[in-house]
């Protein structure tokens, strides 16, 4: 920011502005985000702490005459409001949602507790139906199949499988705050702020806020291992679900930021060395996606029929129809539906290997090694690395040689080598030496010259007429 308000003065000078106390009782996250977004200004920290002060920076165009404090005062007049909203929004948040009565049905299928503010903003995230993508259905759908898989995944990361689940299922509920409606930067930092508050695990806390990361390749990935399931869950429900409607990334684009969430995966399997399968997971992952997607069909035919009573159509025919879709439908796959999930998901682990290989590359990994290495059926991306590791320390030559030797093999110096050598082939000799002086450079051809003993000239005749 600072390269910013360089630019939108001509003659800089500073000022310090100041805010009642009263807001820092606020998280510092929100104070931060609101002067710097709203006012281009700087936040100031007390010397000894994280703490922030109720002082603050400003850069003004002039110089006044008054010293700026009217600039000044202005200037914290309009951070005192901005403050005062996010002070609202912060306890709004904490408060209890006005229709908490009708968020029983979503309550009971995640097993969430009402009585908890954020375990009713995730309630009503189900409630509403928000949609996370027309193909993927909605933001609901895809948090419960996210605590599925990251169940499943606690086993392998080693963590309880009740404290994985219950971080997905909290891990998309501040998206229906007061405060990340107001600044989407901060969602993930609110949801671990307000599961501190109402006494969730530290690790449960932890994961709302990390298992958005790495969010770029200089970002840090989660280390405690309910965020590495929670993230690894996220990350591969959005993968095998964009792949199984086809929207994968193309060389021009990658609107869904698929190619980030394929690199954050391969990171977080390395870095904390977890030996996860990807084939076998993926293919139920996929299944579930399908039988959403199936659903969500069903959803959109029922409406069309709901559309045709609504205006005065006579439905009466249609009604074993609607009668059919109204009962809870079973899913099976075809077998062209399971030859296409193969397909695609073979797709999908070709696209792991690529980011694997670019990884790798940027790391110092010989290509060859990689390509050695790398199999269409390979799933396991930590025992990749392993065998392009291993296969690399076995071609590599010896750092050091051996001490002693035995005294038959002792190795030839280096003027018995040129001996040996020039004995064996005196003409390669012969030809070294030519080839040698012939790509001397000038200046020893012409010191050779100079040093050497002047040749006679020959007498001059003339000739008789």
């Amino acid at each position: 920011m600072l390269d910013e308000v360089s630019g939108l003065v001509e003659w800089p000078v500073v000022l310090l502005g100041e805010f009642e106390e009263e807001f820092l009782d606020i998280p510092a996250e929100v104070i931060r985000l609101t002067i710097k977004a709203n006012q281009k200004c700087f936040v100031c920290r007390k010397p000894d702490s994280e703490g922030l002060t109720n002082r603050f920076v400003l850069v003004a165009n002039i110089e006044a005459s008054d010293g700026g404090a009217e600039i000044a005062a202005g200037n914290a007049k309009v951070v005192r409001a901005r403050l005062s909203d996010a002070v609202h929004f912060w306890k709004t948040d904490q408060a209890d949602l006005p229709d908490v009565a009708e968020l029983t049905a979503s309550a009971e299928n995640f097993g969430l507790d009402l009585a908890k503010p954020l375990d009713q903003r995730m309630a009503k995230l189900d409630h509403l139906g928000v949609t996370f993508h027309a193909k993927l259905g909605t933001q609901g759908e895809r948090v419960s199949r996210i605590a599925e898989l990251a169940t499943e995944l606690a086993p392998i990361v080693g963590v309880d499988p009740a404290l994985a689940r219950r971080a997905a299922v909290l891990a998309k509920a501040d998206l229906t705050t007061e405060v990340v409606g107001e600044f989407p930067e901060l969602q993930g930092a609110m949801g671990r702020k307000y599961a501190e508050l109402q006494g969730e695990p530290v690790s449960v806390a932890a994961a709302i806020e990390e298992h958005y990361r790495p969010q770029g390749p200089s970002d840090d990935v989660p280390a405690d291992p309910v965020s590495v399931a929670v993230a690894l869950a996220d990350k591969l429900d959005t993968l095998v679900g964009f792949w199984a409607i086809d929207e994968k990334p193309t060389g021009s684009k990658d609107p869904y930021a698929l190619r980030r969430a394929a690199l954050g995966v391969i990171r977080i399997v390395l870095e904390n060395e977890v030996r996860l399968k990807l084939e076998g997971g993926s293919e139920q992952l996929y299944f579930s996606i399908w039988q959403d997607i199936q659903n969500n069909n069903v959803g959109r035919e029922l409406d069309k029929l709901q559309d045709f009573h609504d205006v005065g159509v006579d439905t009466e025919a249609l009604d074993p129809i609607f009668d059919k879709l109204v009962g809870e439908p079973r899913f099976d796959m075809s077998e062209g539906d399971f030859n296409d999930m193969e397909s695609r998901l073979g797709n999908l682990l070709s696209f792991f290997h690529d980011r694997l290989k670019v990884h790798l590359r940027d790391s110092g990994a010989r290509h060859d090694l990689i390509d050695a290495v790398i199999t269409q059926q390979s799933d396991d991306l930590l025992l990749i690395v392993r065998r392009v590791e291993a296969l690399g320390r076995f071609l590599s030559p010896p750092t050091t040689a051996p001490t002693c030797w035995p005294a038959q093999n002792a190795p030839p110096t280096s003027s018995r080598r040129k001996k040996r050598r020039a004995l064996r082939s005196p003409i390669r000799s012969i030809r070294t030496c030519s080839t040698r002086m012939r790509s001397a450079p000038c200046s020893t051809v012409s010191r050779r010259r100079r040093n050497s003993p002047p040749k006679p000239s020959p007498p001059r005749t003339t000739k008789k007429p």
